[in-house]
């Protein structure tokens, strides 16, 4: 990095922690809101959400997934932080041979299990550890319809056997208990070959959740913060039976009986034609938090900086200080990455284009995604799973070299922007910054509350020059 592009990392990376250590509950951002897809872009989505799932074997790992459309069809991978490593390309290699003659989806899961069980493990005890306590009879008991109503004829005849009473309320509560127990269970990597009675758990643990999600009472709450995050485990576990399913129909839809299916690692693409992957190399930010919020207030002149006596005094000086880290590896996410190499095939038609993610994007990435989206015109070439709830501040967020084209320097303005504008409010809503009622034009309009660009001036260094 020369030094402006190190300068304006450090104030992006300061920023970002910032966020992470104040931001107890944060959000995604406004721009990144829901998008209409077609019903053939969901199952695309879903297949390429599940595959960087089932690629990603320590729950530490992020790989990104697109399908290119070129004949013949092959999927492009990526991991998030860096080139992939051999276990990396071995779990590639394995699962994708294992998916090109596999008839169920007990053909697959064994391979699965056997390079990625501590995520799926993971999927399991944040199902069994759901806290269902208080959702029926909480501040509001939930007052159930009639039998039928509840559940469909073919389920109320078989929770009716199977908990031995026709009280809806007391099936949901049974059916809470049962999930919970068969989601008690752990896989092991080296059990192979892997027995039908763990394949079975797998089974009746996904049924069992997913039968939750069609009763009448998910229904009317399905958008309570508890469904959500419900619905989301689930499908965390349930994706290994369903996922699976999906990718095999997928196969036998495009590709010839015995037919590999094919992909490739991003790097592998066009090494000559991609933007850089850092070398990782450390860069050193304020040695305290407090340093750090001096600097970024210097460049606002909309706020002031509390005193050192008050913000040694303030209830979150003693977190930000124990939290705060002075050093920083920042690397480019896989996100832009990816979409820069692609991109550069302008006779591609295939829009949009859908990247899956074991994991949601992180608030930048997100950001940086919806601008490269507004920046295409009337055309939005490239969509990835919204973020749901709360979304991942990620304090590596590199920004491009300073070889990169103007358009992309364009793009990680906004997201930078926008993460000034987020920390500023966050440092207000805190009470570590003072707002200046100036009503000087251009500085400060009360009536809007709007952060004007001269605070963004003062953080924006030669390379937006």
């Amino acid at each position: 990095m020369n030094t402006a592009t190190v300068k304006d990392q450090r104030r992006l990376s300061e920023m970002l922690q910032l966020l992470r250590i104040l931001d107890e509950k944060p959000i995604a951002d406004p721009g990144t809101e829901e998008f209409r897809l077609t019903k053939a872009d969901k199952v695309e989505l879903k297949i390429v959400d599940n595959i960087a799932c089932f690629l990603a074997p320590r729950s530490t790992d992020d790989i990104i997934v697109t399908l290119h459309k070129d004949m013949p069809l092959t999927f492009v991978l990526a991991k998030n932080r860096g080139s992939p490593d051999e276990r990396d390309k071995a779990t590639a290699q394995a699962f994708f041979h294992t998916m090109r003659d596999a008839s169920t989806w007990r053909d697959v899961l064994p391979c699965i299990i056997s390079n990625g069980a501590e995520r799926i493990n993971n999927a399991l005890a944040a199902l069994s550890t759901f806290q269902f306590e208080g959702i029926l009879d909480g501040d509001t008991p939930y007052t159930p319809s009639e039998l039928h109503e509840e559940f469909s004829e073919s389920f109320a005849e078989h929770f009716t056997s199977l908990f031995e009473t026709q009280d809806p309320l007391e099936i949901l509560k049974g059916l809470f208990r049962r999930i919970r127990d068969r989601a008690s269970f752990q896989v092991e990597p080296n059990h192979l070959p892997y027995s039908e009675e763990q394949l079975d758990k797998f089974l009746f643990v996904t049924a069992t959740a997913e039968s939750l999600l069609l009763t009448k009472f998910f229904e009317k709450n399905e958008q309570a913060d508890w469904a959500l995050e419900y619905k989301n485990r689930t499908r965390q576990v349930s994706r290994y039976v369903y996922g699976i399913k999906d990718l095999i129909m997928f196969r036998r839809r495009f590709l010839l009986p015995g037919s590999d299916i094919r992909y490739v690692w991003l790097e592998d693409v066009d090494i000559n034609g991609m933007e850089r992957v850092p070398d990782n190399e450390a860069i050193q930010l304020s040695n305290s938090a407090w340093t750090a919020i001096q600097r970024l207030s210097e460049s606002l002149q909309s706020y002031e900086l509390i005193s050192s006596d008050e913000y040694h005094a303030h209830p979150k000086s003693s977190l930000l200080e124990e939290r705060w880290t002075s050093t920083i590896h920042p690397i480019r996410h896989a996100v832009p990455r990816m979409i820069t190499l692609l991109d550069k095939e302008t006779s591609y038609m295939a829009y949009p284009r859908l990247i899956g993610s074991n994991a949601q994007l992180c608030l930048c990435c997100a950001r940086w995604l919806t601008e490269y989206g507004d920046s295409g015109g009337w055309r939005i070439k490239w969509m990835a799973s919204n973020p749901v709830g709360e979304v991942d501040i990620e304090t590596d967020w590199a920004l491009v070299g300073v070889e990169a084209p103007a358009s992309r320097f364009w793009v990680d303005g906004e997201v930078y922007e926008m993460v000034l504008q987020r920390v500023t409010r966050v440092l207000k809503d805190a009470g570590l910054l003072r707002e200046l009622h100036v009503y000087d034009e251009g500085v400060y309009n009360e009536g809007l509350g709007e952060w004007y660009q001269s605070d963004a001036a003062g953080l924006l260094g030669d390379m937006w020059d």
